[in-house]
């Protein structure tokens, strides 16, 4: 009798709770899921670069099934020159972006990032290489010259010597011309500007950009050559 009337509270879908949570998932005693290191999704495809004002960015990824169990990471950072990583902020982020400002120029810092679940269990950590802080733009070109060859000028300058220089801009006006000024690009000196107008004159100025983006200021005076046929 007993054993008919707990059949049909079955069916009717009233009996819950006695024995667990029948087909959701957790056992009798539910287990928290990632619930050890190993198993929290670390993050992804970490890489860390300079900004044109001098910060360094920390950039990972987290696709949405990583982000249904991280709550946030934590970002640590420690110098090439000792062992120990100091973790930046005492709250994870919520962003897989972060903006170090508190660095110092020509230092090599080394950054990794953990997750870390609602419960407070973190990943393994991700590690970056090594990346210089660069909190100043490179120096002008100097002692620059300029003189004729077959088919445009030929630049020559010092640079300030710079370990991260990327590339020289240089900016040049045609003289007599009602014209805006050109840009042309080069690796370093000499630099032949070709492209111009044979037999007419121009005026040069020479930028140094590093690999940051950070710019320096133009080279002065503007010096100038006639174009060569």
């Amino acid at each position: 009798m007993m054993a008919r009337m707990m059949a049909r509270l079955r069916r009717s879908g009233l009996v819950l709770g006695l024995a667990g949570c029948v087909g959701c998932g957790h056992s009798e005693t539910p287990v928290a899921p990632y619930d050890s290191t190993a198993a929290v999704p670390a993050p992804r495809d970490l890489r860390v670069e300079a900004d044109v004002v001098g910060r360094l960015v920390v950039r990972w990824r987290a696709p949405a099934e990583d982000r249904r169990v991280v709550d946030g990471w934590f970002v640590e950072r420690r110098v090439t020159t000792t062992s120990a990583f100091t973790q930046l902020e005492t709250e994870a982020t919520a962003d897989t972006v972060y903006f170090d400002d508190d660095i110092d120029d020509d230092v090599r810092y080394v950054y990794r990032v953990r997750s870390v679940t609602g419960a407070g269990v973190t990943s393994l950590p991700v590690e970056a290489p090594p990346v210089r802080g660069d909190r100043t733009a490179p120096s002008a070109p100097v002692a620059v010259t300029a003189s004729s060859v077959s088919g445009g000028v030929l630049l020559q300058f010092e640079d300030g010597g710079e370990p991260d220089l990327a590339f020289f801009d240089v900016r040049l006006r045609q003289l007599g011309a009602n014209l805006p000024p050109e840009f042309r690009q080069g690796s370093g000196s000499p630099l032949r500007v070709g492209g111009l107008l044979g037999g007419a004159a121009y005026e040069f100025e020479i930028a140094a950009v590093d690999s940051s983006g950070r710019i320096s200021s133009y080279s002065a005076p503007a010096v100038e050559a006639v174009a060569g046929p």
